[in-house]
């Protein structure tokens, strides 16, 4: 990734020698630049940068965008029991049904329609959403600096970008972390970095703001694990034992959805300057975040605890096998570090192996439901 070389205007400007410079009280500040600069008004877009180094204001008036999604779903009910914020939601669907609470604005990210109902007034922006059917780099482009552009105008003071860990693509690093660089190899890859870089772009230097980049978020709802929930309950039991030999201890890269919403409001009040950087959200640090021991968690919730031996077929093959179906992360045992964002005071605290049971239990009651 090229990085974007900020050109910083100063504060201090430069006065011709025939100009004099007004008297102060405080011999001592005489002749200093500190001094120079106080005497000197900042222009609008140096007071923007210079507000950037300060501690933020908690904020009052939220914006999620994304909002009717399943990590947005989780988060609004996490915001519902709080009073000390209001919720605003943009959504499409006119007869979607939000908590109560929220103030819903009609629009759409793709034409901009809403926007400025939308932002006006809020301190935060999460952007959870983005148009999936969009059709070229250059629109995702334009439409992220679009909505960067219409939160510089709002006075938005923080936004919260959430991405996606697979915009890393192709890597021949094991552990992957934020320094690691990307080369997306396939257009969803693409897209996310495409949306990532124009906000960037947009947004260094005239506003704080993140990006979250989550592993395999999972929860109830989650379209992670329906699969493999649905052999383990429906597929014959051959089929079980080959799956389990195959992936082996493949990492799942799952990430609790509780994980992913106590980050992004970790992050949301953080009173420290997010300063444009990136975090990724993974729970690859559980030991049981690999095929065969999720594949034993899902089932015994499900009632289905038989299972094979647990022989399995070697990393090496595995990784042949993936990189010949076009998979980009094709080494099974990548590991995506979030020591970042722990460093910043974050580790998530939901416990890996109940939300792998919860997540199975709450499947099992939905089959029944339906």
């Amino acid at each position: 990734m090229r990085k974007r070389v900020l050109e910083v205007e100063t504060s201090c400007i430069i006065r011709p020698l025939n100009q004099s410079i007004p008297a102060t009280r405080h011999r001592s500040e005489e002749a200093t630049p500190d001094a120079l600069c106080r005497l000197m008004p900042m222009s609008s877009s140096m007071q923007r940068m210079h507000n950037l180094k300060q501690p933020l204001p908690r904020p009052s008036t939220l914006s999620i965008a994304g909002a009717s999604g399943f990590i947005g779903s989780h988060l609004l009910a996490r915001l519902a029991g709080r009073d000390d914020c209001r919720v605003r939601v943009l959504t499409r669907q006119p007869g979607h049904r939000f908590p109560a609470g929220c103030e819903v604005i009609q629009g759409d990210l793709a034409d901009g329609a809403g926007l400025d109902g939308f932002l006006a007034g809020s301190d935060l922006l999460i952007n959870l959403a983005w148009p999936a059917d969009t059709p070229d780099l250059d629109t995702h482009r334009r439409l992220a600096t679009g909505l960067a552009e219409a939160c510089l105008a709002a006075g938005i003071g923080r936004v919260l970008h959430v991405s996606t860990a697979t915009v890393v693509g192709r890597t021949t690093q094991r552990r992957v972390n934020e320094r690691t660089p990307c080369d997306p190899a396939n257009p969803y890859e693409r897209s996310k970095l495409a949306v990532e870089e124009a906000l960037r772009a947009a947004l260094d230097g005239r506003l704080d703001y993140a990006m979250l980049r989550p592993t395999a978020v999972f929860g109830p709802g989650s379209l992670n694990l329906r699969t493999l929930a649905a052999t383990l309950t429906q597929a014959p039991a051959w089929r079980r034992q080959a799956l389990r030999f195959l992936h082996g201890r493949r990492r799942m890269h799952l990430v609790p959805v509780e994980d992913v919403v106590d980050a992004l409001l970790f992050l949301a009040f953080s009173p420290e300057p997010l300063d444009g950087e990136t975090y990724l959200i993974s729970a690859d640090r559980h030991p049981a975040n690999h095929y065969q021991a999720v594949d034993a968690l899902l089932g015994d919730a499900l009632g289905v605890g038989d299972r094979a031996a647990s022989a399995y077929l070697p990393g090496a093959l595995l990784s042949l096998a993936l990189r010949l179906r076009g998979r980009s992360q094709s080494d099974p045992y990548l590991h995506f570090d979030a020591a970042k964002l722990a460093a910043r005071g974050f580790v998530g605290e939901r416990d890996f192996a109940a939300a792998v049971r919860a997540y199975g239990e709450w499947y099992r009651d939905a089959e029944v439901r339906a």
